[in-house]
C-alpha cells in the first residue's frame, strides 16, 4: 500500500511564549501553578514549559488508534511555521488564485462559477512539480542549519 503523507503546518500552544508578562502569568494562575509576582519573563515562560501538558492532537490518536486508519500508511509531517515555501497547500492556493484572476469577474457568483474548475488545475503534474519545490526548500533550510551549527560549534564556547 503506497505512503500517505499529510503535511501539517505546526500550531502555537497557548500562551504563545511572545506573550507579554501578564498573559503569562494568567495562564498560570488560570492552571493553579504558583509562582511569585517578581519573576522575569524568562523565568515564568520556563515554568510554563515546565508544566505544559503534553498535547495529543486528535488525528495523530485516530491514525495511532483506530483501526480503519492505523492500516492505512499514512504518515504526518509537521512543518514550520511562516515558511510557505515548505507548504504543499500554499503552491496549490497559488495555482487555484491565478485561474480564478484570469477567469473570474471579481463577483462572488464568478467566484462560485469558476471555483470547482480551479480546483481542477492542481493535477497530479502540478503536484509532482510543487512537491519538488518542497523537496528543493527542504534541503535548502538543512544546509543552512547545518551551516549555522558549524559557526556556533567554531565561535561559540
Amino acid at each position: 500500500m503506497p505512503l500517505i503523507t499529510m503535511y501539517l503546518k505546526r500550531m502555537a500552544y497557548h500562551p504563545p511564549l511572545t506573550s507579554k508578562k501578564a498573559a503569562l502569568q494568567k495562564w498560570l494562575n488560570d492552571n493553579g501553578i504558583e509562582f511569585k509576582d517578581e519573576l522575569l519573563r524568562t523565568q515564568l515562560k520556563d515554568l510554563i514549559n515546565e508544566h505544559r501538558p503534553i498535547k495529543v492532537f486528535k488525528l495523530d490518536d485516530m491514525l495511532k488508534n483506530d483501526k480503519k486508519y492505523k492500516r492505512r500508511n499514512i504518515q504526518i509531517l509537521r512543518t514550520p511555521q511562516y515558511h510557505p515555501e515548505l507548504q504543499p497547500i500554499e503552491k496549490c492556493w497559488g495555482v487555484m488564485k491565478q485561474y480564478m484572476a484570469q477567469h473570474g469577474d471579481f463577483t462572488l457568483d464568478g467566484l462560485r462559477k469558476n471555483l470547482e474548475t480551479a480546483w481542477t488545475k492542481v493535477t497530479h503534474k502540478t503536484m509532482t512539480g510543487i512537491m519538488k519545490k518542497v523537496a528543493y526548500w527542504e534541503e535548502y533550510h538543512f544546509e543552512q542549519d547545518s551551516l549555522l551549527d558549524l559557526v556556533d560549534d567554531k565561535y561559540c564556547l
